[in-house]
């Protein structure tokens, strides 16, 4: 016997892991058959990627993998972190704050105005003209803009999404109901609507088929309600996968959901301000309509149950009994089970949190388990974060929403600003300070995780960075009229025990002797006391001689508080003198910080003001260093650092967009006998500047971070040494913001951005090994030149701005006032999606050896379909120096060359991608082909399309058929196969026929069929979803037994579906058998004589002083 010791973080084994054909240019079957496993695959711990445009860390704990070759179905399981930073608005997860369950997927989508569908939709509004929009002019009514502005017209198609099996893309509506996809695809999306009592519309299934005819099934529906809105208020707004079809329509991955409802909580706080501009020169002298609005929301959601794979293994999610307490009525997932067939074997994963995060969902470990009940428990995953983070709906955030520590006063959300081109003759608007913080934004994040191994991860993560003119804000200006110079001191204040009872303190005047005001604050530095009986500190100022100017209390000493006071006839170059009383103060200790600020005005008459505004820092986190430890050095294993500086030294991140806060329009108010009259709006100079704490556009984002990155240095070190390290280059992003005023949604062409254009390998001294250069092309969708196209997508924005007052109204007509009446005319932008793709046109590669200086370089080039988007055309120099390209066939262009049996019904089903023929050329010559013929109709499959013959040809011969399919079950399981007049494979297959239970070389499937007794009967057994291992060798048995396959090479198989192969019989009868531990992991290996071959042993590496 042979044991083994195994020190390893351990994955799960993945089961059907077999194919059909191998479609290459040496033809050959790929059998279905697994191989016999060997010890759980070995898993470095650690090696944490990293985005590549983005520098975000991609942190994965796998749950479970499904993934079938035979029936094309696949289902990874996972619990997915972004480690791109938390938002101070962001909402916990059921799972934790910044974790996802990823298993399954969903389509969803932003509602614009109302939804599409509906009776008033985008799906049913003709389109029409921006001119129209605001006609008729004497019916305000009637005019399309104000049916939009009240919710009863639809001007705007939604964004929808999907994201499922680790694709994602995006898509609208056109008015005739064609659907564009944003980020170029070929999946085909069909939706299903259903008509409620009283005409609502809403869209209940969509069915999204990819590429290879596999179906995605959506239609258990979320729904959400705003609070406030009025009409439309409630929408069908998220569509969860339920069911994952095989091509043959004959396998089917399902999910089960459980109900929950979200009690209506806030999403969001906005502040806005809406002002006259003038008079300008002064904030404080405009007329100034400020509001709150608090956004709130009610779902009807969904929580995934269970999972249920077509080999009758389930995984089963389930949910704390008390509600948590970050989100009402909503339930944490507590324990992922997965369970065989019979319910008799499982293991999984338990969660444990808390809400040590703001108060927040907090994952902190992930225990692994194995039993039906948790019988028996690994170590753990466990996560660490960065503390401090603020309660949600806090105001200290930064532009992007994340955590800072700066000061701010009140609840203020509008940040401070400043203005090249001034706003109503202002430079400069105050605000509070919404610039990110190096330190703040930190709060909440992952810091470490701790692996089963006893190894553990440490992140290094710091704020974005990015080179852009918004961020770097500095110019003068020359302001007429005399300056003003705001200045400050700031003082301790300290006394114990009545000594002293009073303190001076001084400032020195040097403006003009205006009246000028004066505030005075006090911070207390010392906390948990109260007066024990008197409370007040008094405040006098002093000329150089004389009696008190001024005299104020301080009732309220012990928290913040700020006295505000005039001192007129100050004289220039005095110095004054401020008395602070403790006598009527009774602490026994009392220290604070006492803050004096006042305003000086200079006597020139014009002078120069500089503004300047500089942000180091852009929102969201990025890894500057990634170490992993194996729990026994001290020293990090392996570690990775890096940078994000362009060549020049500057920051290579763009900012993809920036914020928009301000911006300025005109109001008009018209009279109801001037609107009778089909008086509109007539525009002309602003007056009128609008505020908000959120940008007036969308921000844009790339695979989570704002910043897109054009170069970027990974250093690898293993053990503390150098192992070299690897520059890239990316394709990099326009930037600005989103036009004027109203604006439109900002175009998120995200496919344009992140894409490697070249990457440079060192070696540990520095030298370059390895050189790859790409090249893209970029497709753009639709044709707008079409006038139809236009029209079908052509979406508006829309801002009020004229508004019908009575005709008593005796106020200005062009007032921040009028707009508390009904609007009737509006400002309008339309807009139309930007749909596209890029593809990789060519690769360079050079390898370099450095101890020669020799290098070998290899190009390639590729060519598309400009309408489905696979690649026709492979091309690439051989070592003769020869032009070799390969061309490749699919389904469409079998049907465009007229060969439509039964390629035009893969189109029709979508099964698009599977190359059928595949042809090398040399300097444009044919040297060889192979091609794959499908075929419908099989004899016990009508349904499935499936490969017959795959045959290959030599240059000008004849084309030879060297593979036959001979047939097919009712699941598209090869039953029989073979070399064309070759040895013939049998094949029978168990378990709901998902594994090949027996594989029988040199007979016919006739033969074998008749043996195990009849069709029906090996049908029948196969569609057995758990048999025992013992029913299996019986229904086996005859096959060894009878004289027909005396000839015959036979090997049979038994499984476990939650843990893989259990026992191998080869031709000669004998059986090796295979015990796996409760984790899935491969114990023992018993030969056929039940003596133990292998052992294995997992043992986790501990220090050696251990």
């Amino acid at each position: 016997m042979k044991k083994i010791l195994i020190p390893c973080i351990l994955t799960a084994f993945v089961m059907n892991s077999f194919g059909q054909v191998n479609n290459n240019l040496n033809p050959g079957f790929d059998s279905p058959v697994p191989p016999s496993p060997n010890a759980a695959a070995l898993t470095k711990f650690g090696n944490v990627p990293v985005g590549p445009a983005t520098g975000i860390p991609q942190l994965t704990i796998p749950i479970y993998q499904y993934a079938s070759k035979s029936n094309g179905l696949s289902l990874p399981v996972s619990l997915d972190y972004h480690a791109g930073g938390v938002r101070v608005e962001e909402v916990a997860s059921n799972v934790g704050l910044g974790w996802a369950l990823n298993a399954g997927g969903v389509v969803s989508r932003v509602v614009k105005g109302t939804p599409d569908e509906d009776q008033d939709g985008f799906l049913n509004t003709p389109w029409f003209d921006g001119a129209t929009g605001n006609s008729p002019a004497t019916a305000p009514s009637f005019k399309p803009f104000v049916k939009a502005y009240n919710r009863t017209l639809d001007i705007e198609a939604d964004l929808f999404t999907f994201n499922f099996n680790g694709r994602s893309g995006r898509f609208v509506y056109g008015r005739n109901g064609d659907i564009l996809m944003i980020d170029a695809q070929k999946v085909k999306i069909e939706k299903e609507t259903t008509t409620y009592t009283g005409g609502e519309i809403r869209i209940t299934k969509f069915t999204i088929t990819d590429e290879n005819g596999v179906k995605y099934i959506f239609d258990a529906t979320e729904t959400t309600s705003l609070s406030g809105v009025g009409l439309h208020a409630q929408f069908n707004s998220s569509w969860y996968l339920t069911a994952i079809q095989a091509s043959s329509g004959q396998d089917n991955i399902t999910l089960e959901y459980d109900d929950v409802h979200i009690n209506d909580y806030t999403t969001s706080v906005t502040e806005t301000e809406v002002a006259d501009l003038y008079p300008s020169g002064s904030y404080s002298g405009q007329t100034v309509l400020g509001s709150t609005s608090i956004h709130r929301q009610q779902v009807f959601g969904k929580k995934l149950k269970k999972i249920s794979f077509p080999d009758g293994l389930n995984i089963q999610m389930v949910y704390n009994t008390t509600p948590r307490t970050d989100l009402p009525n909503d339930y944490l997932l507590s324990r992922i089970l997965i369970q065989d067939p019979n319910k008799q074997l499982g293991r999984g994963y338990m969660l444990e949190q808390d809400y040590s995060l703001g108060n927040r969902a907090t994952l902190l470990k992930v225990i692994p388990f194995a039993g039906l009940n948790a019988e028996v428990q690994d170590a753990p995953y466990q996560f660490f974060y960065k503390p401090n983070l603020p309660a949600r709906l806090d105001n200290h955030q930064d532009h992007w929403g994340y955590p800072t520590t700066w000061s701010v006063s009140g609840n203020g959300r509008i940040p401070h600003e400043i203005f090249a081109q001034n706003v109503g003759g202002l430079f400069e608007l105050p605000g509070v300070n919404r610039d990110t913080d190096p330190t703040g934004c930190l709060a909440g994040s992952l810091y470490k995780i701790t692996y089963p191994t006893g190894g553990w991860t440490e992140f290094q993560l710091e704020p974005n960075e990015a080179y852009d003119g918004w961020l770097s804000q500095n110019f003068s200006v020359v302001v007429e009229g005399p300056a003003y110079i705001d200045k400050g001191q700031s003082y301790n204040l300290y006394t114990s025990n009545g000594t002293p009872d009073y303190q001076d303190t001084y400032f020195t005047f040097d403006g003009a002797p205006d009246a000028n005001e004066f505030t005075l604050t006090l911070q207390p530095t010392s906390f948990g006391q109260n007066c024990s009986g008197l409370c007040v500190v008094r405040v006098e100022i002093f000329p150089p001689t004389g009696s008190a100017m001024i005299s104020r209390d301080f009732t309220s000493p012990l928290t913040q508080s700020s006295l505000t006071f005039n001192l007129p006839d100050l004289v220039k170059g005095t110095q004054y003198r401020t008395r602070f009383y403790y006598s009527m103060l009774s602490v026994s200790t009392y220290s604070a910080i006492a803050q004096l600020k006042w305003r000086e005005k200079q006597s020139e008459t014009s002078h120069t003001v500089t503004y300047s505004h500089v942000q180091p820092y852009v929102g969201g986190l990025r890894a500057k260093k990634i170490a992993d430890y194996d729990g026994i050095s001290a020293v990090p294993a392996t570690a990775r650092e890096y940078g994000y500086k362009a060549e020049d030294g500057l920051s290579s991140g763009a900012l993809l967009t920036y914020p928009t806060y301000t911006y300025t329009t005109r109001y008009e108010g018209l009279l109801n006998v001037s609107i009778g009259n089909g008086i509109n709006y007539e525009g002309g100079q602003p007056l009128i500047r609008l505020r908000q704490s959120s940008s007036a556009h969308d921000i844009l984002y790339t695979a989570g971070s704002p910043v897109a990155y054009k170069r970027t240095v990974e250093y690898l070190k293993n053990n503390g040494k150098s192992n070299g390290k690897i520059e890239r280059f990316f394709s990099s992003a326009s930037t600005g913001s989103a036009g004027t005023f109203p604006f439109v949604p900002s175009t998120n062409a995200t496919w344009f951005w992140g894409a490697l254009t070249k990457e440079v390998v060192y070696d540990a001294n520095d030298n370059i090994v390895k050189t790859t250069e790409n090249g893209y092309t970029n497709k753009l969708n639709p044709d707008y030149s079409n006038a139809a196209v236009l029209r079908n997508f052509t979406s508006y924005s829309i801002a009020p701005v004229s508004y019908n007052i009575p005709d008593n109204y005796n106020e200005r007509f062009t007032s921040v006032k009028v707009s508390g009446y009904p609007a009737v005319s509006f400002l309008y932008n339309d807009y139309l999606p930007l749909a596209g793709r890029t593809d990789i046109e060519s690769t360079v590669v050079t390898e370099r050896d450095p101890s020669t200086g020799q290098t070998i370089t290899t190009i390639s080039g590729y060519e598309y379909d400009p309408n489905y988007y696979y690649v026709k055309k492979k091309k690439f120099v051989n070592s003769k120096n020869q032009d070799v390209a390969e061309v490749y066939t699919y389904p469409v262009d079998k049907v465009t060359a007229g060969q439509t049996d039964p390629y035009q019904d893969m189109v029709s089903r979508n099964m698009i991608a599977p190359v059928i023929e595949t042809e090398q050329q040399v300097n444009q010559m044919r040297q060889k082909k192979l091609s794959t013929n499908y075929k419908k109709n099989w004899p016990d499959n009508a349904i499935s399309i499936l490969p017959q013959t795959v045959q290959t040809q030599t240059q000008n011969s004849p084309a030879e058929i060297r593979l036959r399919y001979y047939a097919y079950d009712n699941k598209g399981n090869p039953k029989a196969v073979g070399p064309e007049n070759g040895m013939v494979t049998c094949y029978v297959w168990g378990y709901n026929k998902q594994y090949p239970i027996a594989e029988i070389k040199n007979a016919d499937y006739a033969t074998v069929e008749s043996i195990l007794g009849g069709a029906t009967t090996v049908s029948n057994f196969g569609a057995q979803v758990s048999p025992t291992d013992a029913a299996i060798n019986s229904f086996l048995a005859p096959l060894r037994s009878d004289a027909r396959l005396k000839n015959a090479l036979i090997n049979t198989y038994t499984y476990s579906p939650l843990y893989g192969v259990t026992t191998v019989s080869d031709p000669n009868s004998r059986t090796n058998t295979y015990e796996y531990d409760g984790f899935g992991r491969l114990k023992l290996i018993r030969d056929q004589n039940g003596k133990i071959v292998k052992q294995y042993d997992y043992q986790y590496q501990k220090p050696i002083t251990q």
